[in-house]
């Protein structure tokens, strides 16, 4: 809240002289800042539904143009903060070797505002997603109706 009153003084600092290209596109761009920190404020505005989400893992799994990775939409997991989604190369869906895993293509969660974090690979996958569940009611207290 501190922020968005500060972007406002410092609207008005720049409103009190006259308009420029300049001062223009710096109201604007504190204007986004201001609408970006709203909708951070109440997430359930800016929630995202599971096919957006579906959008976004796709978007995120095609980032490594290394392997040819394929999305396994049958074991997305729901959860407060978003959805768990896996992937793992076509290859290795195919044949089932181990040889054909990618080491550290684990998991990732795309979060109910579109974000997306990384798993750690480095301990058993529940434990992973508990981690964060803590993590994330740490900072996303229940909210009395």
């Amino acid at each position: 809240m501190l922020a968005i009153i500060q972007m406002g003084e410092a609207i008005l600092a720049l409103a009190s002289f006259p308009i420029n290209k300049t001062r223009l596109t710096i109201l604007c761009l504190i204007g986004l800042a201001v609408s970006m920190l709203l909708v951070k404020m109440e997430p359930s505005m800016a929630e995202i539904n599971l096919s957006q989400a579906t959008e976004i893992a796709r978007q995120e799994m095609m980032r490594d143009t290394d392997h040819e990775f394929v999305l396994e939409t049958g074991k997305t997991k729901e959860h407060p903060f978003g959805w768990v989604f896996f992937y793992n190369t076509k290859q290795y869906l195919e044949t089932k070797r181990p040889n054909d895993l990618v080491p550290g293509a684990g998991p990732f969660i795309v979060t109910r505002d579109g974000s997306i974090v990384h798993l750690s690979t480095s301990v058993p996958l529940q434990q992973a997603i508990e981690d964060y569940l803590h993590q994330w009611q740490a900072q996303h207290p229940a909210r009395p109706h």
